[in-house]
């Protein structure tokens, strides 16, 4: 029962966040949904659950994409205030082999030549390790 509670909790608010998205998450958005980005499949405002001791829990990852199992996450100046926050989630995240990736309000402006330079090549090729062929 604490199970099904805790995922409609995770759900619920993933909904809220969906309809209160800031400036920067909605041109991400606007570039990443309907795999308009190297026909990748993100989520918005997916949330990611696991037990932390004993407790079920989860986390709101901005973006998520399952193919690369990476998590994009879009930082205003409240995260300034947030880093101890920040690093838990990260690496909570990255105990479930999950990459984060994060990126400044700033940056968005460049954000898909970040995207193309941050993902590790193998992630993209989905073949951990082998190199692109006809190299």
């Amino acid at each position: 029962m604490k199970n099904k509670k805790i995922y409609q909790e995770g759900v619920l608010r993933a909904r809220e966040l969906r309809r209160s998205e800031t400036a920067a998450e909605k041109k991400v958005w606007e570039l990443l949904r309907n795999r308009k980005f190297m026909n990748l499949k993100f989520l918005r405002q997916h949330p990611i659950y696991f037990d932390d001791e004993g407790n079920k829990r989860f986390i709101l990852a901005d973006f998520y994409c399952h193919k690369l199992k990476l998590i994009l996450e879009i930082d205003g100046k409240i995260h300034d205030a947030r880093k101890d926050e920040d690093l838990w989630r990260d690496e909570k995240i990255k105990e479930r082999g999950i990459q984060t990736i994060r990126v400044r309000n700033e940056e968005i402006e460049k954000l898909e030549w970040l995207l193309r330079e941050l993902i590790p090549r193998p992630l993209l090729l989905g073949r951990e390790g082998e190199e692109e062929k006809g190299k």
